[in-house]
């Protein structure tokens, strides 16, 4: 298989601009400030505001729907069987210019040294771009992570493997396995966990039956139970708990992406487009 064709839904891509606002917020209140949200980084949460630690879990989510919708249309390094050095070139060169970019203003305004300028130049190494790194290890697995869909058919088989593979990489958060593997593993794992349930929407898009309504109830009554449950665990119970719901590998987190990503696609307001 050299590439997958399906066609573009505007509904998606106005989800996709909705998530990146999300996004954009997100980095600018955690590190573009020295508000609270960089105490709480800190482990010292409770001084969160509630609005903060609301827009938080709502800005957790949108890094697990865009590996989603990537699994949905399907990414594939591959273009007549040979490595698409177009499509790689395409995705690097801007994150290799902005690094360089801003590590330049950085090194001029005496922020880094020169050690981590130097690292500028191969950003996908560095852990402040872990998203664009995972992204690339995606792609250049591709083929296999396609072909795991278009070979095994069993839908129930794939539901048991998914919820087993969900809790376990849950479970593992955090604990002394996932800190020996470093944040790398876990990152990548969910982003390949979240790039394969998207592929399971498109392959069983026409047994999945679940209406707009459903989506949008679901999406909301799993973000405030977490809310509240999170606010709970910070005011009586364990910080960690608190941690823990805001991960990307949260079951909350992951539902939520999922929600959004089916009531967005289902949409009528715009046409598709190829």
């Amino acid at each position: 298989m050299d590439s997958i064709k399906v066609p573009r839904n505007s509904n998606i891509e106005i989800l996709r601009c909705i998530l990146m606002i999300f996004i954009v917020f997100y980095h600018l209140l955690v590190h573009g400030t020295n508000g609270t949200f960089n105490q709480f980084f800190e482990w010292q949460p409770l001084q969160t505001t509630k609005f903060e630690a609301l827009f938080l879990l709502l800005a957790t989510f949108p890094v697990d729907c865009f590996m989603i919708i990537s699994g949905y249309y399907g990414i594939n390094i591959l273009k007549n069987e040979k490595i698409d050095i177009e499509k790689i070139s395409k995705i690097y060169i801007p994150i290799f210019f902005y690094s360089v970019l801003f590590a330049s203003i950085a090194l001029i305004t005496h922020r880094i040294r020169i050690i981590n300028y130097l690292y500028s130049f191969i950003p996908i190494i560095q852990s402040n771009y872990w998203f664009a790194s995972c992204y690339f290890c995606v792609l250049f697995l591709s083929p296999i992570l396609n072909n795991v869909f278009e070979q095994y058919k069993n839908k129930k088989i794939f539901i048991i493997v998914f919820v087993i593979v969900g809790i376990f990489n849950y479970l593992l958060t955090g604990s002394q396995f996932a800190e020996l593997m470093g944040m790398g593993y876990n990152k990548l794992f969910i982003i390949v966990y979240c790039y394969f349930i998207g592929r399971f929407l498109k392959t069983y898009e026409a047994k999945i039956k679940i209406s707009k309504i459903n989506c949008l109830l679901l999406f909301f009554s799993s973000l405030i139970f977490e809310y509240f449950l999170g606010l709970l665990s910070l005011r009586f119970f364990s910080k960690t708990i608190w941690v823990h719901l805001t991960l990307n590998s949260s079951p909350f987190v992951i539902l939520q992406a999922t929600m959004i990503f089916l009531f967005f696609k289902n949409l009528n307001c715009f046409s598709n487009k190829a």
